[in-house]
């Protein structure tokens, strides 16, 4: 059995980059990277939206590496965003585990215009949750990997909970952003620096209280 660790990140990235694809880590990864304390099912990775469809391609290629499995059109109530996302399997991974490509447009957010990304020199810096996928690891590769910035991701899931008032999924936006708010100690002086947008910054002012 060979678990997920942060090579198969590193792998699936430098992939995509090297064809000039920007790529950020969201999901199970992504959460427990900022603290959130969550099972990871799988590698989610966020590509541009223009991006998406040729970075699954390009992982696709590598036969060896990844089995090409049809698109996910009937994601779970508690990932309504990934409707339409790319997956393929980690052949090195076992039992079956699977990567998703998705597009920042269905994160609310857009590489391409917002500061979103950061990267950790070593595994000293990182939340508890994450460093149990860094074993037998290198730090230049992990010193490589690409994360969403904590501002970047809050404001992703304010901004779908925004423009999914209203709805059912609405719910889960929201409870994806209170998570990353709650595990990070996010305060309102946060908030104001880092939400200039009024609706998002009313919701996350709503979730400080609420956690207060």
């Amino acid at each position: 059995m060979v678990a997920l660790n942060l090579q198969h990140v590193y792998d699936a990235q430098a992939y995509l980059k090297s064809a000039g694809i920007k790529c950020v880590v969201t999901g199970d990864v992504g959460l427990a990277y900022h603290g959130v304390d969550v099972a990871i099912f799988n590698l989610e990775l966020c590509v541009p939206d223009v991006d998406r469809v040729h970075a699954a391609k390009l992982l696709q290629a590598r036969k060896t590496q990844y089995r090409t499995l049809p698109d996910l059109d009937d994601p779970d109530f508690y990932h309504p965003y990934k409707k339409g996302a790319s997956r393929c399997q980690i052949r090195s991974i076992s039992p079956t585990f699977e990567l998703h490509i998705v597009s920042d447009k269905a994160l609310g957010m857009n590489l391409d215009a917002i500061d979103c990304e950061e990267s950790k020199a070593d595994t000293s810096q990182m939340h508890p949750e994450i460093r149990g996928l860094c074993h037998g690891v290198s730090n230049e590769v992990l010193s490589s990997i690409t994360w969403t910035r904590l501002s970047a991701f809050v404001n992703g899931w304010l901004q779908l909970a925004v423009l999914h008032h209203g709805e059912e999924t609405q719910l889960v936006f929201l409870m994806e952003a209170e998570r990353l708010m709650d595990a990070s100690r996010i305060d309102q002086t946060w908030c104001m620096k880092h939400i200039d947008d009024e609706e998002r910054l009313s919701i996350a002012t709503q979730l400080v209280r609420k956690n207060d």
